[in-house]
């Protein structure tokens, strides 16, 4: 009896410690499979496209012509893969608006607005 109290927290020790080291692993093959073109999500929480892989370090692009260099293991999650370029051109027809682009939390992009409340001219 007292061989299963002292093997019961054991056990779930050992458990926990095993779903630990899968999940650092499944994460280490994400980070080491990344391309060129592949979206992803930093460990900061900052979106951005792989452009080059070298080695351990990765360039994003955060924004368009803006690149930083940033280690593969800050790399949080992947949110997608790059397209083949044959399912690309199918998809090329679809007109997105900034309006119609909404963030993970489901907040909606912010309009263009003056002081007043108007919409800007620009």
């Amino acid at each position: 009896m007292e061989l299963i109290i002292l093997a019961i927290p054991l056990v779930l020790l050992w458990l926990m410690v095993s779903r630990g080291r899968k999940q650092q692993r499944e994460m280490l093959a994400t980070q080491d499979s990344v391309t060129p073109g592949t979206q992803i999500m930093t460990t900061s929480g900052l979106y951005a496209e792989v452009v080059e892989v070298d080695g351990e370090a990765i360039v994003l692009e955060i924004a368009p012509g803006v690149r930083t260099r940033w280690t593969k293991r800050a790399i949080g999650q992947v949110v997608s893969t790059p397209v083949p370029e044959a399912a690309e051109s199918a998809d090329a027809d679809e007109d997105v608006r900034a309006e119609d682009v909404r963030s993970e939390a489901g907040y909606a992009a912010p309009e263009n607005t003056d002081a007043d409340g108007g919409p800007t001219s620009r």
